[in-house]
């Protein structure tokens, strides 16, 4: 049976915690990293702007105004938006 030391496990538990998506909030709040939203369905920017009928430009104007649902970034530096979280934005801007 081998043993790990403090060292490694703590690399090893870094490692694994740099490869999961990390979620930032529309008000700039700190990240979390996802986790009851684990299954929720993800969509990429163009899809969120196909939808809202907005060009990526709009898109980023609002997000640097913090004006867009929760992002999540994964890996990769991909951004993808929870499907309900677009559902809840748009309920909560549009209703």
């Amino acid at each position: 049976m081998a043993i790990q030391s403090s060292t490694q496990g703590r690399a090893a538990q870094a490692h694994a915690a740099h490869r999961r998506p990390v979620v930032h909030g529309a008000s700039g709040e700190a990240p979390s990293v996802v986790g009851e939203h684990a299954t929720a369905r993800l969509l990429a920017v163009t899809e969120v702007c196909d939808r809202l009928g907005v060009t990526r430009s709009t898109w980023n104007k609002w997000r640097g105004r913090g004006d867009t649902p929760r992002v999540v970034k994964l890996p990769n530096g991909s951004l993808r938006i929870r499907e309900c979280d677009l559902a809840a934005w748009v309920e909560g801007r549009f209703a």
